[in-house]
């Protein structure tokens, strides 16, 4: 079987064999924690930070109304926050919302993570 990216033929690393490797909370973190360092600097994600992060990230591309379900999935999250601002938990929760709609056939898959 020939593998896309097989280590021992690639002259140079391959990302797909590291990334693969990476633990996806690890990956979350690291979002999440950049995200925060966005003008004003904090411990939570508000609805402004969202909304950049969201249009750099194009969620959603081949849904019709992608932007509301984008915005829909972060109020439904943040409104269980007292400060309407996403906490690391939160944050991870609306990412798997977006993700099962996006690819419902991995609902099993995103919900166990």
């Amino acid at each position: 079987v020939d593998l896309l990216c097989d280590p021992k033929k690639s002259l140079h690393k391959q990302r797909v064999n590291y990334v693969s490797k990476v633990n996806p909370t690890k990956l979350l973190d690291e979002a999440f924690n950049h995200i925060c360092q966005w003008h004003p600097i904090g411990n939570r994600i508000d609805q402004v930070k969202w909304a950049k992060f969201s249009r750099k990230m194009k969620f959603l591309p081949n849904m019709a109304n992608a932007k509301h379900e984008v915005d829909m999935a972060f109020f439904r999250q943040s409104s269980k926050q007292e400060s309407k601002k996403l906490d690391f938990e939160g944050y991870v929760a609306v990412i798997k919302e977006i993700s099962i709609m996006q690819f419902p056939h991995l609902d099993s898959l995103v919900s166990n993570f």
